[in-house]
């Protein structure tokens, strides 16, 4: 379960960073994306909050040692905390497309000054490896490429070497031994699924989505046909929906709260996302009103949104999902009997454990439904209803394991979201 910390290593003082991860330890967190070049500062633009920039000399193959003293410290109390950084090395919609999404100069671009592809690669592998070699010696990285950028675009561009050289050099540095992936625009799969690295093996031990910061988007989709890729790899929704942004990023229009949080993570969970990540827009670029400009209606200092509802209510969805075996939940819609709501927003999705012990239908606008019951094993089965905006669970009843069966959530409409949980009698599963 993640936090998303863009600007961590950037924007945050050692005091500010020690509070951050005590308080998303204290709910249930236990990974923090963070980037350790960012969009804002980049290599050579702005100075991270101690006033060192990432390079020195405006030359790229000059780390500045100051800078990344500060990461190595932050890296370190995240451990020492029991976190795992999941640590992009650049942002790629930055470093990489640059101008066309409105950062010029680009240090990985091939037409920045002119230095063409080789160089661009031959950049990327000595990032990867600098700071694979610094970490490796670590237990709580995990490598995620990207950064808001597909790899290629048809007709654009294919940067996909200049990532693959990245990796090789991450590889190369650290032996393989931490687990990658890739954060996108839409899909990582899409472009990086079958792609190797130089020793052979893959390049991405995990899929990423990203999807729309949007009312009632349905980030359902692409999570469900990561599942049914082959070979066979894990997926994330990495980037859902954030709590507190206007919609569609657009200042000024109604914002995300709460539900639209939890709902887009349920979403993702049931149909078959290994686990979540949440995000706050003032938070994941750490804004602070006296120091910089708001970025898509930021309005709040990020230290004053770290107890915001979404937030307590991850650790609601957490202590749902490991109240059952977890390594052996599938996505299955054929749980539900019934016909999916004709309203935008309300799709109901199903998950279940393999061998039919549990099943878990997540219902957003509450109401009713119809559930194939012969999808539970045993010959009985154990009904509740879990709450999601506070964690606590309602006894419906034990019934016979036949036919179908419908269930009418205790409340109903918009916000009014319910998980209902069914049980194989037999297991004495506890309540979560």
């Amino acid at each position: 379960m993640a936090d998303t910390a863009w600007e961590l290593f950037g924007r945050v003082t050692r005091e500010q960073a020690e509070m951050y991860f005590s308080n998303r330890k204290q709910k249930g967190f236990n990974a923090i994306q963070a980037v350790v070049v960012t969009q804002f500062e980049r290599f050579g633009v702005a100075p991270n909050i101690y006033g060192d920039k990432a390079i020195l000399n405006n030359d790229f193959y000059q780390p500045n040692e100051a800078y990344y003293q500060n990461v190595d410290w932050i890296v370190d109390k995240a451990e020492e905390m029991g976190l795992y950084i999941v640590m992009l090395p650049l942002w790629g919609s930055a470093e990489l497309e640059g101008p066309s999404r409105g950062f010029p100069n680009p240090a990985l671009n091939p037409s920045t000054n002119n230095q063409g592809l080789q160089e661009a690669k031959n950049k990327a592998y000595f990032h990867g490896n600098f700071l694979a070699k610094r970490y490796k010696g670590k237990a709580n990285i995990i490598w995620m490429l990207g950064g808001d950028g597909d790899p290629a675009v048809p007709g654009s561009f294919d940067f996909i070497s200049i990532y693959q050289a990245m990796a090789n050099g991450i590889v190369d540095g650290d032996g393989g031994r931490f687990l990658r992936t890739y954060h996108p625009r839409t899909q990582s799969s899409k472009y990086l699924h079958t792609i190797t690295l130089s020793n052979g093996e893959q390049m991405l031990d995990f899929n990423s989505n990203q999807t729309a910061q949007v009312f009632d988007f349905p980030n359902y989709p692409p999570v469900a046909n990561d599942w049914g890729l082959s070979p066979a790899k894990p997926t994330l929704n990495a980037e859902n929906r954030y709590e507190d942004i206007p919609n569609n990023y657009t200042a000024g229009n109604p914002r995300l709260r709460d539900f639209d949080v939890r709902q887009a993570q349920y979403w993702a969970l049931f149909s078959g996302a290994f686990g979540i990540t949440y995000g706050h827009n003032d938070i994941w670029q750490m804004y602070v009103k006296s120091l910089y400009s708001p970025w898509i209606g930021a309005n709040s200092n990020w230290y004053d949104e770290l107890d915001s509802p979404g937030a307590f209510q991850m650790s609601h969805i957490r202590k749902l999902m490991l109240s059952r075996p977890f390594l052996n939940r599938i996505p299955d819609q054929g749980i539900i009997a019934s016909s999916q709501p004709s309203t935008s927003g309300a799709y109901i999705a199903a998950t279940r454990a393999s061998d039919g012990s549990y099943a878990f239908v997540y219902t957003p606008f509450g109401g009713t439904v119809t559930v194939n019951m012969s999808k539970i094993s045993g010959g009985s089965v154990k009904a509740h209803w879990y709450n999601p905006r506070n964690g606590t669970t309602t006894f419906i009843g034990t019934y016979t394991n036949t036919g179908t069966r419908t269930f009418t959530a205790p409340s109903s409409n918009r916000g009014n979201d319910w998980v209902l949980m069914l049980d194989d009698n037999t297991k004495s599963y506890p309540t979560p």
